[in-house]
């Protein structure tokens, strides 16, 4: 669910859970298309958010996930609908969680709703590893603070600047093993380390970090010294 096309434009979707009260998505098929539609014809990150405003594909039908998009010029945003609002919030760091609004943990507990930001324990102090902000917290709080760590502090912008060795032992910090309660409800199935200037992907499969597949953005295999 992620791709970059020849203007180096990158994209990704990635699954929020909706609340109780939320609209789920109309489409099911309608996030997968809106990524087909970003990367056919837009060529930088304003032209991706002009493009979730047009066409067939509205903001309701793909409002399960949300969409995270950079460019060549280093910009990274993410786009997701909520109730069919969409909101543009400037990011380098996207999990499965929505940014543009309070997401604090929704959960019924003797038909009473609690708020929680962050419950390590229940009410009988048994063990429950549960962040709040929705599935994917703990991952997006283990990414931003690897990342400060390489902020170019000398340009006005921030952006973070690493080897992709380095950005590959922080994907390797988020992975989520299956085999663990601190999984969540999924399981990493790859990896992929996406460069928008030389417009290649590197990917990881079912987390063996030991061998990867390089491509071009035409679909070549290229040699992964390259």
């Amino acid at each position: 669910m992620d791709g970059i096309n020849e203007k180096g434009l990158y994209v990704s979707v990635q699954r929020v859970d909706i609340k109780k009260g939320d609209q789920p998505g109309r489409f099911p098929a309608g996030s997968s298309m809106l990524l087909r539609y970003i990367l056919d014809d837009c060529a930088n990150v304003d032209e991706a958010i002009r493009k979730t405003a047009a066409g067939i594909i509205v903001p309701g039908d793909w409002q399960e996930c949300h969409f995270m998009v950079s460019d060549a010029t280093g910009r990274s945003v993410v786009i997701e609908s909520r109730n069919s609002n969409v909101q543009v919030i400037p990011s380098d760091i996207c999990t499965n969680f929505y940014l543009g609004s309070d997401d604090i943990e929704d959960s019924y507990r003797g038909d009473k709703l609690r708020e929680e930001a962050v419950q390590m324990t229940d009410e009988d102090m048994k063990t429950s590893y549960h962040y709040g902000y929705g599935h994917g917290y703990h991952r997006f709080v283990t990414i931003q603070g690897q990342l400060e760590c390489y902020r170019d502090t000398d340009k006005k912008d921030y952006y973070t600047r690493m080897p992709e060795s380095t950005a590959l032992v922080i994907l390797q910090s988020v992975a989520q093993n299956p085999y663990t309660n601190a999984a969540g409800i999924s399981m990493t199935q790859y990896s992929a380390i996406y460069n928008n200037e030389k417009k290649t992907v590197e990917v990881w499969p079912f987390q063996n970090y030991s061998k990867s597949f390089k491509f071009d953005v035409e679909g070549n295999r290229i040699s992964v010294d390259q």
